[in-house]
């Protein structure tokens, strides 16, 4: 052929026809360093060097007796091997606090990295922890190949954020009442914050772990919300506490011959008393009790809107009215009859 084309170091051959024998011929490459020309008989042997380009071979017969000198040319363009099978995969997942990198692989080669589109690379590979979209370069050389080139993304996406509470309601039957609720969890890490949807019910304190919570000074329910912002590495987060304070007013007294019972306020919820322990049949109107005696009155809340079910004792003491004698008149004089 008149034309080639080889990779590096690689050899190939073209034969020359010529109409008459027994002539020498003289062979050359316009630039050796490209590819270098070798006659064997009528066969050349061309080898590509390390240098990408184009060269002439051409082959000149010497001028004899009979036939004069004549020339005809082989063009070579020599080009890099192929860099051969190059694997590269990019990281997609959740924030877990550890770093996350590309991976790429070509047996037999030097690959270099860089966070920047063309470089500078460098034989480190950028590792990510915190969350993001990373775009890592590659590049994969070896000698006498082409040099490859790529990306691959590094996708890390926010971890949930979550709150965990030790309890998530209470009951208080007392004004200024406090219990303690424990933060267990706040995967974030970051400040909270609360919203309270009824501070005359409860008032509520964040301190360290702890979550106090303190009736206040109206019955009903409210509703806390507990708020974790979103971070570099987490979403937001929510947790919910209801607190419900109840009113509760027994009953100790003197018998006086008048019905007593109990009373129970919440605000904005139904209160059922039992009025049958056999059958828990109840009412909304407290039993009332008259005569001496020590009684107890259960009161049902049931739950609703994401308030608990609440029920308690509320206990009626009426004791024994003091009893009094008297004796009218309370002196005389008695006289002994005679004996006849």
């Amino acid at each position: 052929p008149a034309s080639g084309n080889l990779s590096y170091s690689e050899t190939t051959t073209s034969s020359i026809s010529c109409n008459a024998d027994g002539l020498q011929y003289v062979v050359e490459s316009k630039n050796s360093d490209i590819a270098t020309v070798e006659l064997q008989y009528r066969t050349l042997y061309v080898t590509a060097g390390q240098i990408t380009g184009s060269t002439e071979i051409t082959v000149t017969t010497i001028e004899d007796m009979i036939y004069n000198s004549v020339s005809a040319s082989y063009k070579v363009t020599v080009s890099p091997n192929a860099i051969g099978s190059v694997s590269s995969e990019g990281y997609n997942g959740v924030y877990d606090g550890q770093p996350h990198s590309i991976t790429v692989t070509c047996d037999g080669t030097t690959i270099t990295y860089a966070e920047v589109e063309g470089g500078p690379y460098s034989v480190t590979n950028p590792a990510y922890v915190n969350a993001g979209v990373y775009t890592v370069y590659y590049k994969v050389e070896k000698d006498g190949y082409d040099t490859f080139t790529g990306s691959e993304v590094v996708n890390i996406t926010k971890a949930p954020g979550k709150i965990t509470l030790s309890k998530v309601n209470g009951v208080f039957m007392n004004f200024g009442e406090t219990q303690t609720t424990y933060i267990t969890e706040n995967a974030s890490g970051a400040a909270l914050s609360v919203i309270n949807s009824n501070s005359a019910v409860a008032s509520v304190e964040i301190t360290g772990n702890q979550m106090l919570v303190t009736s206040g000074t109206a019955t009903g329910g409210t509703i806390i919300t507990i708020y974790s912002p979103e971070t570099t590495n987490y979403t937001s987060a929510t947790a919910t506490y209801t607190a419900t304070t109840v009113s509760v007013q027994g009953y100790t007294g003197v018998y006086d011959g008048q019905p007593h019972g109990v009373t129970v306020s919440c605000n904005g919820r139904q209160i059922y008393y039992v009025i049958n322990t056999q059958t828990n049949a109840t009412s909304t109107v407290s039993p009332t009790f008259t005569n001496a005696g020590n009684y107890t009155v259960k009161f049902i809340i049931y739950g609703d809107d994401g308030y608990p079910y609440v029920e308690d004792y509320v206990p009626v003491t009426i004791h024994k009215a003091p009893l009094t004698i008297t004796i009218s008149p309370d002196n005389g004089t008695l006289t002994i009859p005679s004996s006849q």
